[in-house]
């Protein structure tokens, strides 16, 4: 049976259990240079269902506990229970190994069958694959993402292998075990219904970086224009933290002070330090407790009570349609290339969560006398990461260069954490053009050639590992762009002139350079900036 077959085979079982497919929706179907998803055959407005999924068609982590697997759930605790951070993807693997069993006999058969039989992501990737990533902080995270794969791998496959009544070494093998894992962490859902599952024929539609309201609930009910990437600050991602070693530092406001302050020596400063120190402080605490605001929305506006008379929904949210012969998308997250890379196997050429994570030496940044004082207790050699996005200027690594350029000899203490003093402001500014260019410099190759041997490309890893460098090259350059405006807003106002007739440089760069300008890049700085004229 094809691949085709398959899936005409899963949207025949669909019907049958009751999942409703927009009759607009063309699946499968093919777009350059090959991908396979789903086509609008007609137009499809805002606000217009594209699928709905009964309870019952949700492989849910709710039906993954049949009898025939408590026993081995209770003997292993460490793998299934609470306890262990895993431990709903753990039995999600076990049910469909279990189910695999059962073969044409099982409900999820035809849904199983549709399933790609090699779903290929970053952890594959070779080391020669990984180096034509240009990222060597990337392919250590990968290195290790893998080999703790394989270590929790093994130990989950021994623990199947204690129930020999339900698994042996074929139907729990370590292909098997590696293939289900891969298809729970590149197609399944969470967050807008009862419990992360897996969700048949709605995970055949790709991924942009759009808004699709999802929604849990009965027939009668409206969704709600919510999509779980819908944040205020929407610019953020949700990627993982990278693995790295040493981990980098993080300087917070109150650490800024003190390297700041450590380097004078016999000065009496006693009152302008604690005024700072102070001022820090609050800003360490109002980050601390905007990071607590961090909370799942869902719970806000979805009802997630669990029910069989309720189905899960997919919507065109209210500004978002789609024309006939166009390709469907849904998001899978708000996720860098980094991420979807490393979970999914893919990049996208515009990606609106891309960044550039960049790292730099404490020795980099640091003036001499800084550096003196602050090794006499920790390594010279320790690094600060950054995320570099090509549509925002980075306004946290700008303060840390103002905070550590700060000298009581010169600047007034408010200058310390606002843009007040405009040739500071000029310095740091100046600072990180240098230091970006600098990084920017250290990759063996330019983004024209890149982009270049990309047009020439057939996907492929290559491909992809061009699409991620091209990205990051792409995030440099566009910061770069973004100081290039603050610095000429700056020499403005040094030469006199008010912010208003200062900002109006940004149209006159625009149409001299022929670029777009992203307006809410240098909103954060400029209205900064507003605060303190």
């Amino acid at each position: 049976m094809s691949s085709l077959q398959h899936t005409q085979a899963l949207l025949d079982w669909g019907r049958e259990v009751g999942i409703y497919v927009n009759p607009k929706l063309l699946i499968p179907a093919v777009f350059p240079p090959g991908y396979v998803g789903v086509q609008a055959t007609e137009a499809i407005s805002p606000r217009e269902t594209l699928l709905t999924i009964p309870n019952a068609a949700l492989l849910s982590t709710k039906v993954t506990s049949p009898p025939e697997l408590q026993e081995l759930y209770s003997a292993h605790q460490e793998l299934f229970s609470s306890t262990s951070k895993e431990h709903e993807d753990y039995k999600m693997i076990a049910y469909i190994l279990f189910e695999l069993t059962k073969g044409e006999n099982s409900y999820w058969s035809p849904y199983f069958k549709s399933l790609p039989l090699d779903p290929e992501n970053m952890l594959d990737w070779t080391a020669e694959d990984l180096s034509e990533l240009q990222d060597p902080a990337l392919a250590f995270d990968i290195k290790i993402r893998a080999d703790k794969d394989k270590e929790c791998n093994k130990i989950f496959q021994n623990a199947l292998l204690e129930c020999p009544d339900i698994f042996n070494l074929e139907n729990a093998s370590m292909e098997k075990i590696i293939w289900a894992w891969r298809v729970i962490v590149t197609r399944s859902f969470g967050r807008v219904i009862p419990f992360p599952a897996l969700i048949p024929i709605a995970d055949l539609l790709n991924h942009e970086n759009c808004k699709t309201c999802y929604y849990y609930g009965s027939e009668t009910d409206m969704a709600p224009d919510y999509h779980p990437d819908g944040k205020d600050s929407d610019e953020e991602d949700d990627d993982e933290e990278i693995y790295e070693s040493p981990v980098s530092i993080l300087l917070s406001s109150q650490k800024l002070h003190r390297i700041n302050f450590g380097a004078y020596e016999g000065e009496d400063l006693d009152i302008i330090s604690k005024q700072i120190a102070a001022e820090a402080k609050k800003l360490d605490a109002r980050l601390f407790l905007e990071k607590l605001k961090v909370a799942d929305r869902v719970s806000e506006v979805v009802n997630l009570e669990e029910s069989e008379e309720k189905r899960f929904r997919m919507v065109t949210a209210k500004d978002k349609g789609y024309e006939a012969g166009s390709q469907t998308y849904i998001p899978y997250g708000r996720y860098s290339n980094r991420m979807l890379l490393t979970n999914y196997g893919f990049a996208l050429t515009e990606n609106y969560y891309n960044y550039a994570r960049i790292k730099f030496f404490l020795k980099e940044i640091l003036s001499p006398k800084q550096l003196e004082k602050l090794t006499q207790h920790y390594n010279e050699n320790m690094e600060i990461a950054f995320k570099f996005k090509k549509q925002y200027l980075n306004t946290d690594f700008l303060g840390i260069l103002r905070g550590l350029s700060w000298n009581h000899q010169f600047h007034q203490p408010q200058a310390f954490f606002s843009p007040t003093n405009f040739q500071l402001e000029l310095e740091s500014l100046n600072k990180m053009k240098i230091l970006i260019s600098q990084k920017y410099g250290e990759f063996p190759t330019t983004l024209e050639a890149d982009k270049a041997e990309l047009s020439n490309t057939n996907i492929s890893r290559r491909y992809f590992a061009l699409l991620y460098r091209i990205g990051v090259k792409e995030c440099l350059t566009g910061q770069i762009l973004l100081i290039n405006i603050a610095i000429k807003i700056i020499e403005r106002l040094i030469n006199g002139e008010n912010l208003a007739d200062a900002l109006k440089i940004i149209p006159e760069l625009e149409e001299e350079n022929n670029f777009v300008y992203h307006r809410k890049g240098l909103k954060e700085y400029t209205d900064k900036l507003q605060e303190s004229t």
